[in-house]
């Protein structure tokens, strides 16, 4: 069902935001790879328990992101973090990781109706290698829902 619903996606320039638990990613990495739209792992990968950044889920998030297709969400490390706010240390490892592997393919979001932005692009700011970069991950977040992929701020590095 997923690769048809895609497939009607994409001749829309449309996305998929999608979520799972990001331990089992690498069983579905087949099947995403091969979408023809974007996209979007929610979550930093909603990895639901600590694992190393060289766990075979996140190795196939860096893989999908590799493909050209995938961007992720910065958000949502309260629902996966054990050392809690306000830097969620334990989640900040993956994200970190992402941001040092692909910044033009990381999304600034918030899954939260009342979360406090300052707060959260504090967080954003302390997973990326400088404020700079911080910044034009939350930009792009804004540029994606406004442009397709391709015309967000991807060659702004």
């Amino acid at each position: 069902m997923l690769p048809r619903m895609a497939a009607r996606m994409a001749a829309h320039n449309w996305h998929i935001q999608f979520q799972m638990d990001g331990r089992e990613l690498h069983t579905r990495e087949s099947l995403l790879g091969a979408l023809p739209c974007a996209l979007i792992v929610e979550h930093i990968g909603k990895f639901f328990e600590p694992v190393s950044v060289d766990h075979l889920g996140f190795q196939a998030l860096l893989r999908l992101i590799d493909g050209g297709r995938c961007w992720v969400k910065l958000s949502g490390a309260y629902m996966m973090s054990k050392s809690g706010p306000p830097l969620y240390e334990d989640i900040g490892v993956w994200a970190k990781a992402l941001v040092a592997h692909a910044t033009e393919r990381m999304l600034w979001g918030t899954g939260r109706i009342r979360c406090r932005p300052r707060r959260q692009c504090r967080t954003t700011r302390d997973y990326s290698t400088c404020r700079a970069t911080g910044r034009r991950i939350m930009l792009r977040g804004g540029a994606y829902w406004s442009t397709t992929p391709q015309c967000s701020m991807d060659s702004e590095r």
